[in-house]
């Protein structure tokens, strides 16, 4: 049948329907001050949540950020400034090859090392069902690790290729210009590399965004949406997608 590679959004719209309001709550802070933010590859964070960590450094907050692939020494750079720009207080970098995150056990072993030193409050991962495998894999590999240890964090899933299932919104509107000026560098930064920019970070972060934002209300410009709970919550959902 032609819809069995929708298989798994069949599933997940089938469990994740309790999760969710018929009105998106809107949220003025994150709940916990301590964020590790997940990105399998740079560009991606900035895409789905960099409006939000901004606003959360600038109250008080800390972040620190994990780059899970990088080919080279040019990316692993350019993953350094961005961090830096999102306001990470620490940076943390795995050398993983892109697109096979997910092959083996060896970045479900370096994570969980990481987790239980960092021990974070909030995680920021990918949506577990995003375009990208390897933004797929994050969300794969903390069931892996959910077999071993305990995982006490809430996780915020934020959207890259591919939307999330939101249950709430943070308007990011006072930081949309740090946010525009971080996805112009990384515009501009693929261009130096490549010579052409096979996705305009901008483009694609300015519409879901302004998409967001006007419909939660027509005076939020900017907003950026997320699937908020419980680490065993999101797990028990991943287990029952895939």
């Amino acid at each position: 049948m032609k819809y069995l590679k929708n298989r798994r959004i069949f599933r997940l719209y089938e469990h994740i329907l309790p999760f969710l309001n018929y009105s998106i709550s809107l949220e003025e802070k994150l709940p916990e001050k301590k964020v590790l933010l997940i990105a399998a590859n740079e560009g991606d964070e900035v895409i789905g949540c960099a409006g939000t960590v901004l606003k959360h450094v600038s109250s008080g907050g800390s972040v620190e950020t994990l780059y899970c692939c990088q080919n080279n020494s040019v990316e692993l750079k350019k993953a350094e400034k961005i961090g830096s720009m999102l306001g990470s207080s620490v940076k943390h970098f795995m050398p993983f090859t892109p697109n096979k995150l997910g092959d083996g056990d060896k970045f479900a072993e370096a994570l969980m090392r990481l987790l239980t030193r960092v021990k974070p409050k909030i995680l920021f991962v990918p949506f577990m069902l995003d375009a990208d495998s390897d933004n797929r894999a994050i969300s794969k590999t903390l069931v892996k690790i959910a077999k071993k240890i305990d995982l006490d964090f809430m996780i915020a899933a934020y959207s890259v290729w591919m939307p999330a299932m939101p249950n709430c919104i943070f308007d990011i509107s006072p930081v949309w210009e740090k946010k525009k000026e971080i996805l112009k560098f990384c515009n501009s930064s693929s261009s130096k590399e490549t010579k052409v920019i096979s996705k305009d970070f901008l483009k694609i972060a300015e519409g879901i965004c302004q998409y967001w934002g006007q419909l939660k209300s027509p005076d939020i410009k900017y907003a950026e949406a997320f699937f908020m709970t419980t680490a065993k919550s999101y797990i028990k959902l991943v287990k029952k997608v895939f």
